[in-house]
């Protein structure tokens, strides 16, 4: 399972073009695009963060490129590995963009300079998948999540190949909130045009 993230879906062909869920083209700045690898096609969420849709979907639909420092590419699969098993899919996808690895340094200054120019190069971040021990974990997952404002989880078959659409293999778990109520009378508005 993973955090559902609130973001623009988006598919990355491999050599130069991210692409909506319907097909409709993005335009990144070169320099974004740049720092994807070539040869391996992506499946994701273009992201700014938590509660930021609005503010996502403003960058990422507008053709002037302006904004995306803002953005990461929040990949959870694979498409260009299809005939392989999820979990194969995640160690491939880990081996390509491993995290960074935490290295002691001398003092303070120096590694906050090394995470600053660590950060200020990655577009990409691996979405962390996490084992599903049953509904108690799911319950708690979704809980954690929720609390920190985010919107769910999606919860991934085992040994399930890639399908680039909705598919019984990836199910999405949400809080709904649902109210009963009975109208017992309105007033008429006015009409302006």
């Amino acid at each position: 399972m993973s955090e559902k993230l609130d973001g623009i879906r988006a598919f990355y062909d491999g050599r130069d073009a991210i692409f909506s869920r319907l097909g409709k083209k993005f335009y990144p700045p070169k320099k974004f695009v740049d720092k994807l690898p070539k040869g391996v096609s992506l499946d994701g969420e273009l992201f700014i963060g938590r509660d930021s849709f609005d503010a996502t979907s403003s960058v990422v639909r507008s053709h002037s490129g302006e904004g995306w420092e803002a953005v990461k590419f929040m990949v959870f699969d694979l498409p260009s590995e299809k005939e392989l098993t999820f979990e194969e899919r995640q160690d491939k996808l880990q081996a390509l963009f491993p995290e960074p690895l935490v290295v002691a340094v001398p003092n303070l200054e120096e590694a906050e300079s090394q995470v600053a120019k660590a950060e200020a190069g990655a577009v990409v971040e691996v979405v962390k998948q996490v084992k599903c021990r049953g509904l108690d974990h799911l319950k708690d997952e979704l809980r954690a999540v929720q609390a920190h404002d985010g919107e769910g989880l999606m919860l991934r078959q085992p040994g399930s190949l890639y399908v680039g659409k909705r598919s019984t293999s990836l199910l999405k778990v949400k809080t709904f909130y649902d109210a009963e109520a009975r109208v017992v009378g309105y007033k008429p508005g006015k009409v302006s045009c």
